[in-house]
């Protein structure tokens, strides 16, 4: 990966998780974007796909992804908590889900 990416992926780890009560006060949604059902479905497969995935190789991925963060404390168990955290936010939509 890129130096770029890699310093964004740092970043986002450093940055604030909302919990799942901010995410509720704020009504599952933040205002200004807009995604449609399908895209939403999709993208929620995928993190799920990618979930299993870090689920199912955990020794090897976790060691790859300590050595690409080079000792962040961002590690492979924050990252399934995050892809489910993003996958829950997506899942449940009728419509188009708003952002």
């Amino acid at each position: 990966m890129t130096s770029d990416l890699s310093a964004a992926l740092r970043a986002a780890a450093d940055g604030p998780h909302p919990d799942e009560a901010a995410v509720q006060h704020a009504g599952g949604q933040a205002t200004g974007t807009s995604l449609p059902v399908e895209d939403a479905a999709e993208l929620a497969d995928f993190l799920r796909f990618m979930g299993e995935w870090a689920a199912a190789d955990h020794h090897r991925l976790s060691a790859s992804l300590a050595e690409f963060l080079d000792g962040h404390p961002y590690g492979l168990e924050m990252l399934c908590h995050d892809l489910a955290r993003f996958r829950s936010l997506l899942s449940g939509a009728d419509s188009d889900i708003d952002f």
